[in-house]
């Protein structure tokens, strides 16, 4: 009579490594895949900050030379960007 080693040689012991390389081979794709979308996902959130700082940026001095020429909501704007340190404080 065969011992238990020799059935699992004999019949399991082929498919469990199948079965740990099937299992190995999805985790690998799984983990690149998260990664990439990761990478998406991040570079994402960096073009909205990159985006909001540009379009602060862009009316910044809109906003400027309206307080410059008495316009109090242009000045209300400009403080709250200030407040919010979406700009740097004049030296």
């Amino acid at each position: 009579m065969a011992s238990d080693d020799d059935l699992y040689e004999l019949h399991a012991k082929n498919a469990v490594e199948k079965a740990g390389r099937a299992g190995f081979d999805i985790g690998r794709e799984v983990g690149r895949n998260e990664g990439r979308n990761e990478g998406i996902v991040d570079g994402i959130e960096l073009g909205k900050a990159l985006g909001f700082v540009a379009g602060v940026q862009s009316v910044a001095a809109a906003l400027s030379d309206g307080t410059r020429k008495g316009s109090s909501m242009c000045a209300k704007a400009l403080e709250s960007l200030k407040r919010l340190g979406a700009l740097e404080e004049e030296k």
